[in-house]
């Protein structure tokens, strides 16, 4: 799963790098979309279910800590940086100054 993640992570810097970019913000209607996934594949489970009371659920007993299946589909799924999945911003283009010219 790290070795999943930092792959990730180093796409995502290297599309950054080439194309300029300043910030990133992953789309809100992406992360809904994931996230609604995610819980959903995880009601159910021995994570969520039996009114256990663990560090893997949050105050409202949302679990965004474990996958909820194999190791393969999460490499799948990060195998790639997808910038449509990103608000991706810019960096804005300066112009060059001009050098004075040396004096002697």
């Amino acid at each position: 799963m790290i070795e999943s993640q930092l792959n990730y992570v180093m796409d995502c810097l290297r599309h950054i790098d080439r194309h300029a970019i300043s910030t990133f913000e992953v789309r809100e209607d992406v992360q809904r979309r994931f996230n609604d996934d995610l819980q959903r594949r995880l009601d159910g489970t021995v994570w969520t279910s039996g009114g256990c009371v663990s560090w893997y659920l949050d105050a409202n007993g949302r679990n965004s800590t474990v996958w909820p299946g194999f190791t393969w589909p999460y490499r799948r799924r990060t195998r790639h940086f997808n910038p449509a999945d990103y608000e991706l911003r810019r960096c804005p283009v300066r112009k060059r100054e001009r050098a004075e010219p040396a004096t002697a």
